[in-house]
C-alpha cells in the first residue's frame, strides 16, 4: 500500500513534536497528564496524546488514531504558538488576520460543498453544534462559537439563503489567532471542525466508512 505525502507528514510531525519541552507544554496550556500520555480537549472531545510516540486518539476510542488535520493542528499549537500569545476577543474570516495581507486567499471558497449540506438541515447542525460544546452566536441563522481548545473559541455563522441569495457559510477566528498558529494550520483545522460535525449529523455514514 502506497503512502501518501500526508502520512508521510504526519510522521514527520509526530517525530518533530517529540523533540519538544513537554513540561512546559503542561504549564502552559494546564495539560492533564501521566507518564504515558498528555490529555487535552478538542471541540468538547477528550484526547490523548502519546508522550513517546506523538500518536493522538479520542480517550472514548483510543483505537481510533487520529489523522492529519486533527493532529497537526494541536502539534502547531502546543508546539509553535508564541509564549505571549492572548485573545483579543473580536473575530473575522481567517483572510483578515492580524499579521497577513487582506487577500480573498483560499477561505471564501474551499468548504462550498459543505454549505448545502449543513443549510440543509439546520436543525440538526444545532444540535450538532451544541454536542461540540458549542454556544449560541447572535449572528446569521445558525451561528455558534465552538471551543476548538479551551483556550482558543472560533465562530460558525450559516445564512440558509433564501430566493434571492444561496446558502453561505462563514468561519470567523480570534484576529489574534496567528499567535497561536501558523495561517495554513487555520485551514487544518477547519476542515476538522466539519469533518466533526459531518460526524455527528451522519452517524450511520461513518460507521460505514470506517
Amino acid at each position: 500500500m502506497a503512502v501518501s505525502n500526508y502520512d508521510i507528514a504526519l510522521d514527520r510531525a509526530r517525530e518533530h513534536f517529540l523533540t519538544y519541552d513537554q513540561e512546559q507544554m503542561i504549564r502552559r496550556f494546564g495539560l492533564e497528564h501521566d507518564p504515558e500520555y498528555l490529555y487535552f480537549n478538542v471541540l468538547n472531545r477528550r484526547y490523548r496524546l502519546g508522550r513517546a510516540d506523538g500518536v493522538m486518539a479520542p480517550v472514548d476510542a483510543p483505537e481510533a488514531v487520529c489523522g492529519f488535520n486533527e493532529t497537526m493542528t494541536v502539534f502547531d499549537v502546543f508546539c509553535n504558538s508564541k509564549p505571549d500569545a492572548s485573545l483579543s476577543g473580536r473575530y473575522c474570516p481567517v483572510n483578515s488576520l492580524k499579521g497577513i495581507a487582506q487577500t480573498s486567499g483560499l477561505g471564501n471558497d474551499l468548504f462550498a460543498q459543505a454549505v448545502k449540506r449543513l443549510s440543509d438541515r439546520p436543525d440538526v447542525l444545532r444540535r450538532s453544534c451544541e454536542q461540540l460544546g458549542g454556544e449560541p452566536y447572535p449572528v446569521g441563522d445558525v451561528a455558534y462559537k465552538l471551543p476548538l481548545f479551551d483556550v482558543l473559541p472560533m465562530v460558525l455563522i450559516l445564512w440558509e439563503g433564501d430566493d434571492e441569495f444561496p446558502p453561505a457559510m462563514k468561519m470567523l477566528w480570534d484576529e489574534n489567532l496567528l499567535s497561536y498558529m501558523r495561517y495554513e494550520t487555520a485551514y487544518y483545522a477547519m476542515a476538522m471542525i466539519l469533518d466533526r460535525i459531518d460526524e455527528i449529523m451522519n452517524p450511520h455514514e461513518r460507521r460505514r466508512a470506517r
